[in-house]
């Protein structure tokens, strides 16, 4: 089922369908059928109520949501077909696995099914999710992740149109969340159901999706496949939410990078002479012998990703760097950038070292 959200604005303070402030400021989404699309953003950005919207659990102030052909804005919720998974189960207390899983089949079933058919489609439900055999227990008696199973097989039993799950993974420890993460991918390859999640965590976002959609103020600043929203990011807020990046205020000027005064091997990407912005992930920053490099120093070694990482706290300009104009951006700051160390690199807190900028993005000092 392909989903598509045109135009759609929601405004919880004052109605207004311009957009202006709004939760949702004409937000345009395209799912393809079968497709795992995330939604990702920070706190606040309007990815809950977007999928709110899409469920519908909240109307649009203005815009269009399709399921398929069908203009499905203004059909209620019960309607729709869609399966709800949110953060915090939702489980009924008082009903086993069996008759929770159960609980969609009997509630919304057009016609009414066998007890057998019934047992049948919950024990495949069950074995789909890793529970068969914890059928007769009650959600007290089962871990975090073993609840959240549960509302999953439940939400997939009405066999909706869409699967829309909310934060799914928010309340459960890191190793659970790995778990579970793996889990979803397998259970969505295995049925083929068109999924949308909503996350604020860029590693589940980025383990998970087919696609990923960057929200932010209501917006969305870029729809892509985890490679693409990573390495190829369109905006400065994509390249600072997604992955790990420093952030240094430069000066292009005659087509290059400068910072401090010191021009970098930095490619200008087009942008035109003034103030920027660049953006650097830790491979991009290396620490260097050579009398070129920017001085700085140590401020932490840390363990990350299986390795380690230095801080490094950028000082002056190199001493042979054109003089740098007081009022150029980074004249008074104190910029901090992070790199990679090598399996025998000896790196420790305050050392003075001199550090090569060797890649980079530069974007328009906007943010």
């Amino acid at each position: 089922m392909r989903i598509r959200a045109e135009g759609i604005v929601k405004d919880f303070g004052t109605g207004a369908s311009s957009g202006a402030g709004a939760a949702l400021a004409g937000v345009e989404l395209d799912v393809r059928s079968g497709e795992l699309m995330a939604l990702l953003g920070p706190s606040g950005s309007g990815k809950t109520t977007l999928l709110r919207v899409i469920a519908g659990l909240e109307l649009p102030d203005a815009g269009q949501v399709y399921f398929g052909d069908e203009d499905a804005t203004a059909i209620p919720v019960a309607r729709r077909g869609v399966g709800f998974v949110f953060q915090h189960y939702a489980l009924f207390r008082h009903l086993s696995v069996r008759d929770n899983i159960a609980f969609g089949l009997k509630v919304k079933s057009r016609e009414r099914l066998r007890r057998a058919e019934i047992d049948g489609r919950v024990g495949e439900l069950l074995r789909l999710v890793q529970l068969d055999g914890l059928e007769k227990r009650y959600p007290n008696q089962l871990s975090g992740g073993q609840r959240q199973r549960v509302a999953l097989a439940r939400a997939l039993a009405i066999q909706p149109r869409v699967l829309l799950l909310d934060e799914p993974f928010g309340a459960l420890d890191a190793r659970v969340r790995k778990d579970l993460r793996r889990s979803l991918r397998d259970i969505h390859d295995a049925t083929g159901q068109t999924t949308i999640f909503v996350t604020h965590d860029q590693d589940e976002a980025l383990e998970l999706a087919d696609r990923v959609a960057i929200l932010n103020a209501g917006r969305v600043e870029q729809i892509g496949t985890p490679d693409e929203v990573h390495d190829d990011p369109r905006s400065a807020f994509v390249m600072g939410f997604v992955g790990e990046s420093a952030k240094l205020a430069v000066e292009i000027r005659d087509r290059a990078v400068h910072y401090r005064g010191a021009r970098l091997s930095v490619p200008p990407q087009g942008l035109p002479d003034g103030p920027a912005l660049l953006f650097l992930r830790p491979q991009d920053v290396a620490l260097t012998s050579g009398p070129d490099g920017l001085p700085g120093s140590i401020t932490i070694v840390r363990r990350a990703a299986g390795g380690r990482r230095a801080e490094i706290k950028l000082d002056a300009a190199p001493a042979d760097a054109a003089p740098l104009d007081a009022t150029s951006p980074g004249a008074t700051s104190r910029d901090l950038v992070e790199t990679e160390l090598g399996t025998h690199e000896v790196a420790s807190r305050g050392d003075l070292v001199r550090v090569a900028i060797t890649g980079g993005r530069v974007f328009p000092d906007r943010v």
